[in-house]
């Protein structure tokens, strides 16, 4: 039952008015999904999405770090 509310409160819906998900329920692929388009994204913001993906999976939240300010092939 528990799992059915959450299911339903993650439901969002995209500019078109599609179905979508607000989460994956894993913070390192939220991360990593959306660090991309963090550039205007305030501090806090950052740090908390950070830090809470460090908390999940310390090694793939510093990989995730580490491929957004990579220059050449991450996204700079």
């Amino acid at each position: 039952m528990l799992d059915m509310l959450k299911m339903e409160a993650n439901r969002t819906y995209t500019e078109n008015g599609a179905v979508s998900n607000r989460s994956t329920f894993s913070e390192c692929l939220d991360l990593f999904g959306t660090v991309g388009g963090m550039r205007h994204a305030g501090e806090e913001m950052i740090l908390d999405r950070f830090v809470r993906a460090f908390a999940e999976d310390r090694d793939l939240a510093v990989k995730i770090l580490f491929f957004a300010r990579d220059i050449r092939e991450g996204l700079g």
